[in-house]
């Protein structure tokens, strides 16, 4: 099976379970570029996150879910900011900088995403710890 790009998406966000998401990723020949793939779903997230909260975090799920399945850190990191950004948006601040904190985690050591990262870090510093706010203090730009 060899599906498109978008088409694979579609079939995925279909799924109603992550069971039948990582049986489809399973059976999917050639695999997608997870950090391509994974980056996709986040923006449609991010793009239905103030319009419809609930399709946004389901893309959000889907995303983890091939995150983890493709075992990619990037992809990994992708998909927790895509899931950070809902929990955000709902007023799980504990949540969601557990998920922030993942996605630092990998860019940390990969500066390429870092001036992203740092405007959100401003948005959310009153409510993380003090060690969290001195790191977004220092991407302040």
């Amino acid at each position: 099976m060899s599906p498109s790009h978008d088409a694979l998406i579609e079939q995925l966000l279909s799924c109603r379970s992550q069971a039948e998401r990582l049986a489809l990723l399973e059976k999917t020949s050639p695999r997608p570029d997870p950090v391509l793939f994974v980056s996709t779903l986040k923006e449609q997230s991010d793009f239905l996150l103030y319009n419809n909260l609930t399709q946004a975090k389901e893309i959000a799920i889907a995303a983890l879910d091939v995150a983890k399945f493709s075992q990619d850190a990037k992809a990994q990191a992708i998909a927790s900011w895509a899931d950070g950004n809902i929990l955000f948006y709902q007023g799980n601040y504990s949540a969601c900088l557990v998920r922030y904190e993942q996605t630092i985690a990998y860019y940390s050591s990969n500066l390429e995403m870092m001036p992203r990262l740092a405007k959100h870090c401003c948005v959310y510093t009153s409510i993380v710890p003090v060690s969290f706010r001195r790191w977004a203090n220092m991407l302040r730009l």
